[in-house]
C-alpha cells in the first residue's frame, strides 16, 4: 500500500498519526481528519503537531509515552479512552497509543463512535492473545515487566469498565475511586523494579482487605489502582478517600519508605456513560496531584 493511500485511508477512519522526530517533537504522517481539526488546530496555523497542549488526558498519556519511546522498547502502549468536554459528541470517545518500530515511532490518537465500547474489546482481547503468544515465545519478557511499558493496562482498562457496566443499570448511584502512587517512576528507579513489584502486591493485597465487602478493586497499571463503590455518593466517596489516603500513608509496605497517594473521585450522573465517569475521575486524579499530591480530589 502507497504512503498516500495509507494516509487517505487513516484519515477515513478518524485516525491520526504524528511521526516522532525527538522528545517532545512531532510531525503530521498523512491527513490529519475532521475530528483532529477540530480540537487540536490553532488558528491560522498548520495542524498542531503538539495536541497534548489542548488536552490535560493526552497530556498525562504523553509522559508515559515519551518514557516508553526514550526506553528503546518495540510494541504499543494504550492511553484508555476519554472525552473531551465540550468538544467530543453523545457516544464519542478518543483513546491516544504510543507504537515503537524501533526504526520509527508514533503517536496515534482516533475518534471512536457510538460502538467504541464493543470495538475497543475486540481489539483488546487480540491484542492480549498477541502478547501472551510473545509472552510464550520470549522469556526475558522486558517489554512486559516495564510498568512504563505495560500491555496490562489494556486488560485493566477491559477489567475496570467490566465492573462499572455491571452497576450502569442497578439504579443507585455508585463512586469510582482512582488512586496512584505519587512518585512511582521515582521510586521505580531508586529502589529497583522487584522491590517495586513487591509493594504493588502488598498495596493491592491491603486494597483488598481496607474495601467493604461489595466495593470491587482493580489495578490500572503502574502504581495506580481503581475501587468501585456501589450505594456510594459523593460525600460518601469523599470521606471513604480521605481515610484510604490515610491509611496507606501509615503502612509500610516492603522495602519501601512510606509511599502517599493521590486520589481522584467521581459519582455516577444519570444518562452518563461509563468513559464519562472514568474521565472525571481521572480529572480529579490529575488536580491531586497537580495540587501536591498527598491530597484527594472530585469531580
Amino acid at each position: 500500500m502507497s504512503s498516500v493511500l495509507a494516509a487517505s485511508v487513516l484519515k477515513a477512519l478518524d485516525i491520526a498519526v504524528l511521526r516522532r522526530k525527538g522528545p517532545l517533537d512531532y510531525e503530521i504522517y498523512g491527513q490529519t481528519p475532521e475530528f483532529y481539526e477540530k480540537l487540536f488546530r490553532e488558528n491560522a496555523s498548520p495542524a498542531h503537531t503538539r495536541p497534548w497542549e489542548k488536552s490535560a488526558m493526552l497530556r498525562l498519556f504523553l509522559s508515559d509515552a515519551e518514557l516508553f519511546f526514550d526506553s528503546n522498547q518495540t510494541g504499543l502502549i494504550f492511553s484508555g479512552i476519554w472525552r473531551e468536554e465540550g468538544l467530543t459528541g453523545p457516544g464519542e470517545g478518543l483513546s491516544a497509543q504510543a507504537l515503537n518500530l524501533d526504526a520509527e515511532k508514533f503517536l496515534i490518537l482516533r475518534l471512536l463512535g457510538d460502538e467504541f465500547t464493543g470495538r475497543t474489546r475486540i481489539l483488546q482481547e487480540s491484542r492480549d492473545g498477541v502478547l501472551n503468544r510473545r509472552k510464550a515465545q520470549n522469556h526475558e519478557g522486558a517489554l512486559f515487566q516495564s510498568d512504563v511499558a505495560d500491555p496490562d493496562r489494556e486488560t485493566s482498562l477491559r477489567n475496570l469498565y467490566e465492573i462499572l457496566n455491571s452497576y450502569a443499570d442497578t439504579g443507585p448511584e455508585f463512586s469510582l475511586l482512582m488512586l496512584d502512587i505519587d512518585d512511582f517512576t521515582t521510586l521505580n528507579a531508586v529502589y529497583g523494579q522487584d522491590v517495586c513489584d513487591a509493594a504493588l502486591v502488598a498495596l493491592s493485597d491491603f486494597l483488598g482487605k481496607f474495601k467493604r465487602i461489595a466495593d470491587k478493586t482493580t489495578s490500572c497499571g503502574g502504581g495506580a489502582f481503581a475501587v468501585v463503590a456501589p450505594s456510594t455518593g459523593q460525600s460518601q466517596s469523599l470521606r471513604m478517600a480521605e481515610k484510604l489516603r490515610r491509611a496507606i500513608n501509615e503502612q509500610t509496605f516492603g522495602a519501601l519508605p512510606p509511599i502517599t497517594v493521590s486520589i481522584g473521585c467521581s459519582t455516577s450522573r444519570t444518562g452518563e456513560q461509563q468513559a464519562e465517569l472514568v474521565a472525571r475521575a481521572q480529572l480529579a486524579l490529575r488536580d491531586s496531584k497537580q495540587d501536591g499530591k498527598n491530597l484527594v480530589r472530585l469531580r
